[in-house]
């Protein structure tokens, strides 16, 4: 008889706590994994929280991102108005429709990690070119922010500005520099783990949704699986740092 190493799938409640960034909605509850296999390995994947805390501000669920028709903000004023518009989308939260990058990226991701369609190649599929979506999306915006970027630095040089605006674009450049390596990680880890559970096939692997197990035929693929789902909370975890992406879950 085959041992089935499982990983359960659980949804733990947990109180409210004031988390140091601006907090988007009441707490709720946070979602995570138990994992577990057959011979007593047990630990829990990390959870949406910051060392020492207990508790954490969470949506409970899946945020809904309708589609928009983008439209162009006006010119910006002055050089200090451009450095402040990098951050949009990214540390500034901007109405969906002005948001031409950050909020597509969410709109493609807000979906892929749910345990309910992990059994079924199709929605792994579907996940999978969502995520391939969000990748091209930050590809795009990485370059846009880069062009942008170097046209700002001209002209600060050129002016030879010496004062906040150059102190606050070095700062803003060094977050969205930050913000282009974390966001790729994110959607990278999901795309790995996605690509893991669609290389083992549907005889790999097993959820049954009534009891939140999922259960994996040895004990190396269990193993990998916690490796990549440490991974990709790690890399939400540090999304949710930035304001307009503070609703993701998964």
């Amino acid at each position: 008889m085959k041992k089935i190493y499982k990983t359960i799938l659980t949804v733990t409640a947990l109180s409210a706590f004031t988390m140091a960034l601006p907090s988007p909605a009441p707490a709720q509850v946070i979602k995570g994994f138990e994992l577990k296999h057959s011979q007593n390995y047990n630990r829990r994947a990390p959870g949406l929280k910051k060392p020492g805390e207990n508790q954490v501000v969470i949506f409970s669920e899946e945020p809904f991102f309708k589609k928009v028709t983008m439209m162009k903000l006006d010119p910006p004023l002055s050089v200090r108005e451009r450095v402040d518009r990098l951050l949009y989308g990214i540390n500034t939260d901007v109405p969906p429709e002005y948001d031409h990058y950050g909020y597509e990226i969410r709109r493609y991701m807000s979906t892929v990690g749910n345990p309910k369609g992990i059994t079924d190649p199709q929605y792994l599929e579907t996940q999978l070119k969502n995520i391939k979506s969000a990748l091209i999306i930050l590809e795009y915006w990485g370059k846009a922010l880069e062009k942008e970027i170097d046209e700002i630095e001209a002209v600060i040089q050129e002016r030879g500005d010496t004062g906040s605006t150059r102190s606050t674009f070095r700062y803003n450049r060094a977050l969205v520099k930050a913000f282009l390596v974390e966001t790729r990680s994110w959607i990278e880890n999901n795309r790995m783990l996605l690509e893991m559970l669609q290389d083992l096939g549907p005889k790999g692997y097993s959820y049954n949704e009534e009891n939140g197990y999922i259960g994996f035929l040895n004990k190396e693929d269990l193993q990998q699986f916690v490796a990549i789902y440490e991974s990709k909370m790690k890399a939400l975890r540090q999304m949710r740092d930035y304001l307009p992406f503070q609703m993701m879950i998964y």
